[in-house]
């Protein structure tokens, strides 16, 4: 059995969890190609050690590594795993130890892109191919040039979605607040910005009431939605979380007030028991999901393709897997509508 798959899963922790923004010229399946770092000689993926950095063992994230190790399975890649427990320092060490102990490969989700530029750099003029998941990289805002493969979820067109979603179903009327991650996530934080800009733009008549933080726990998220419900009572139609599990906990805590048939849940992930909830018809309303293992395994044929010799950039959007393309009338978005489309992935 895996490492993956003996972790704890404990949801979720930074800008860890979505996405990216796809630009550029579409290739065969979907993304998008930049730029030409060929200078590699090439060679063969079998046995080449890949490093994984893992923030923290989150459910999402280990649906990651189980994509991971399935493709560095079928390909015979020595995959190793470093963990950096949600703090950019460890992040620093653990991919200068992939430098120093010589591998080809490094995938990760940065905890802080600034913080880790220079390492990653460094990665690359030594020639690792490197893989940066889920941090909304753009291909006008690169990390550094030469990394192999940026992949995940849009977090800005995920929140917009989901807006448009929990509009319609609110019938374009109330009240909205936000329950974020971590104050510093910058996953969350798009998030939030998306939720309210869409609003602001094309639900006017929906008020963003509030936005806290609670530190992707749910626990806090129940005592941050309980404290909404004193202080604006009906005038909250809809809630958005920036993780399911936080979702979880809120949904429940509505079924138990005055709101339960007034107000619809929202969220980010695609997380099975979330989906669950979904389906019963209740006040959880919607999730914008993740497919974390196809993800997974379609970055470590990318850097596997780089070890080969294939360096040129990629932009992969989750919404280009195949598991992603029954939701597409629905802006990737997973409602009670579409709920048997798509199998949850964690």
């Amino acid at each position: 059995m895996s490492k993956y798959l003996r972790s704890p899963l404990v949801w979720l922790t930074t800008a860890a969890v979505l996405g990216l923004s796809v630009t550029g010229c579409s290739s065969d399946d979907g993304s998008t190609n930049a730029s030409d770092n060929s200078s590699s000689s090439g060679g063969s993926a079998e046995g080449a050690l890949v490093q994984v950095i893992e923030a923290v063992p989150t459910p999402a994230v280990l649906g990651l590594g189980e994509g991971y190790q399935q493709k560095a399975d079928e390909l015979g890649i020595d995959l190793q795993v470093a963990q950096s427990a949600g703090d950019p320092t460890k992040d620093l060490a653990n991919i200068q130890d992939a430098i120093s102990k010589g591998a080809k490969g490094l995938l990760l989700i940065p905890l802080s892109v600034d913080a880790i530029r220079p390492a990653l750099k460094q990665a690359v003029d030594e020639g690792i191919c490197v893989g940066i998941a889920y941090s909304n990289i753009t291909e006008e805002n690169e990390i550094t040039p030469g990394i192999k493969t940026y992949f995940g979820y849009s977090d800005d067109e995920g929140g917009r979605n989901l807006v448009d979603a929990m509009a319609t179903e609110m019938g374009d009327q109330g009240g909205i607040v936000y329950i974020g991650g971590t104050s510093a996530d910058p996953g969350s934080q798009t998030r939030e910005a998306a939720v309210e800009d869409q609003l602001a733009s094309e639900h006017p008549d929906i008020e963003f009431l509030d936005a806290q933080p609670a530190d992707y726990d749910p626990a806090k998220a129940r005592s941050v939605m309980q404290d909404y419900v004193q202080r604006y009572g009906d005038q909250i139609t809809g809630v958005i979380t920036a993780a399911d599990s936080m979702a979880e906990t809120v949904a429940d805590y509505l079924a138990t007030t005055d709101l339960a048939d007034q107000v619809v849940v929202g969220s980010f992930g695609g997380q099975q028991t979330f989906v669950d909830m979904i389906a019963a018809d209740g006040p959880a309303f919607a999730t914008v999901p993740l497919p974390v293992v196809d993800d997974g395994a379609r970055a470590m044929e990318r850097i596997a393709e780089c070890i080969e010799g294939d360096t040129d950039t990629v932009f992969d959007s989750s919404t280009t897997q195949e598991s992603m393309q029954p939701l597409e009338d629905a802006g990737y978005v997973i409602t009670s509508d579409n709920v048997d489309a798509y199998k949850p992935q964690y």
